[in-house]
């Protein structure tokens, strides 16, 4: 199946583009509102209470190739102020999305 099959070009300031445009907003503001409400019921719920961090958790994050940055510090440091169970929430999406990007280039590569 080849994309020009799929996709449709239209004339910009269409009839068609218009329409296509106006599908495609009112589906981001769909999108937001589930988004608001999923992060809104997720920071009402009690969180779970982490032990303190283990030496080998320094030694992890020491090991990691890349550094963070300053807007990515500043983000973390809001996020923990704010609630330590969301950053630790946040972290494991974090991680579970670069896993799927991850195995699914390898798959499709291959």
């Amino acid at each position: 199946m080849c994309l020009e099959s799929i996709i449709k070009l239209h004339a910009l300031g269409g009839g068609e583009w218009s329409r296509a445009k106006a599908r495609v907003q009112a589906s981001v503001q769909d999108l937001a509102k589930e988004l608001l409400s999923l992060y809104a019921a997720r920071e009402s719920e009690p969180g779970h209470q982490f032990s303190p961090e283990h030496p080998w958790q320094k030694d992890f994050e020491a090991a990691f190739p890349h550094e963070e940055t300053p807007d990515q510090l500043q983000t973390i440091r809001e996020v923990i102020a704010r609630s330590p169970e969301m950053y630790a929430l946040r972290i494991w999406e974090s991680w579970w999305l670069m896993r799927n990007s991850a195995l699914e280039s390898v798959i499709k590569s291959g």
